[in-house]
Formats: C-alpha cells, structure tokens, sequence
C-alpha cells in the first residue's frame, strides 16, 4: 500500500481478517511504499497483493469493466480473458442498453471466476442541496451543472 494512513488502516484491517481467517495458511507483510516506489513497482508487477483504486469519468459500466481488458494499461493485476475481452467489445456494439447490460453481467461473471479481484469499498459523497434551490444536476462525472440552476424566493 502506499504512504497515506487511510491506506494503512485498510491493510491493517484486511491483515487481521487474513491472519484470523487464513491464520498458517498465508503469511502476510505489509509493505508501505512511497507513492511513485508504489506506482513502480506495482507497473512492474512486484507484488502479490496491491491497492488499486479507480473512479468513473462518465455514467457508463465500460469505466470499470474497461480496466480489465486484457491490452488495458489500467489492468495491474495481468488478467487476461479472450472471452472477456470479445464479450466487452460486443457491448460496444450492442443495439440496446438491455442487451449491452446482459454482456455486461456476462463479464460480471467471468470476473467473478477468474480474477483475484476483491472490492473493498465505493467512493461515495454526499451533497445537500437547500429546497429552494431548482434546476440543480449532478453530471455522471461527479461535476456540477449550474446551467439552469435558479433560487426561489424563500
């Protein structure tokens, strides 16, 4: 994990589960690394465990489900599916948001076989927005839309 205390009250946690659940079968160390050691080594491949983490940039399952490909540099643990990667272009193409949510359920599936995945937590945020204030949208990318934002009299 890298230099940032959330990270390594995480690695704590997870450890203690490891240890308590996994107790003689796995040995763990935690490793504490400075950002761009962290990044190198974990381009490199140096490691048996790391931390990733990765946020949307538009409202769409492609964001995610695109990191695993198996030609994605955002793919840092070297999965590699020929079935994955096929089923993913096809929901490119698909003609429908249903038929393109289906392959996209199928990958779903083959990650959850096959990948050494595991979801920790998702990156929420709140936001409180006075009554009186209409027309106010959030963009998928988390960016705010003022466009036609307008304050009633109150």
């Amino acid at each position: 994990y890298n230099t940032n205390e959330d990270h390594k009250k995480i690695a704590i946690a997870i450890s203690s589960m490891w240890k308590k659940n996994l107790d003689g079968i796995i040995k763990i160390t935690l490793q504490n690394l400075e950002w761009k050691t962290f990044l190198s080594e974990r381009r490199l491949g140096k490691f048996q465990v790391a931390k990733n983490a990765w946020c949307s940039a538009y409202n769409e399952a492609s964001t995610f489900l695109n990191t695993l490909l198996s030609d994605s540099s955002n793919n840092r643990g070297g999965f590699a599916s020929k079935e994955y990667d096929d089923i993913i272009h096809s929901a490119y193409l698909a003609p429908s948001q249903e038929q393109r949510a289906e392959l996209y359920a199928k990958a779903e599936d083959i990650l959850s076989q096959e990948t050494a995945l595991i979801p920790i937590y998702f990156y929420v945020s709140g936001l409180l927005v006075k009554p009186y204030v209409r027309g106010f949208k959030l963009k998928a990318s988390q960016g705010y839309y003022f466009k036609n934002v307008y304050i009633l009299e109150h």
